[in-house]
């Protein structure tokens, strides 16, 4: 049995019930511990990713850096970063709700920005060149 992780509306992290706010699209990619989904969010019908990250197959300290990845996202308002909508907490996983990046408007950022002291996306892929949140403040 999982402990409780406690809702906090500081960092939109709350309980629910996912497909009351959203409906699956499908899978666009899949992980570890989870998978990302292309969502409608019902309310304005805007297309979100959400990722799903399975509570449930972690140890305490790998949920902990989970909901630390969720107050991390919350925190960030930039132009290069994906924004964060909120995060879902239901039975053993929680959902956190991204902006949904049409066609790879990241990929052509990277690419074609010349004022931006930024590595190409195919470097980024690269996971030795692969900037942490630190060094994107």
């Amino acid at each position: 049995m999982l402990p409780s992780i406690p809702a906090d509306p500081s960092v939109g992290l709350r309980h629910g019930v996912l497909r009351e706010h959203y409906e699956c699209v499908r899978t666009i990619g899949q992980g570890a511990h989870g998978a990302a989904i292309l969502a409608m969010r019902i309310e304005d019908n805007e297309e979100v990713v959400v990722k799903q990250i399975h509570l449930g197959w972690m140890d305490d300290k790998a949920r902990q850096e989970a909901l630390k990845e969720v107050r991390l996202l919350s925190q960030f308002d930039h132009v290069n970063i994906t924004h964060y909508y909120e995060c879902v907490l239901e039975e053993v996983s929680m959902f956190p709700a991204c902006a949904h990046c049409q066609e790879g408007a990241n990929v052509h950022a990277l690419q074609f920005a010349p004022s931006l002291d930024t590595p190409s996306w195919h470097e980024c892929a690269k996971p030795h060149l692969r900037p942490s949140f630190e060094d994107l403040l």
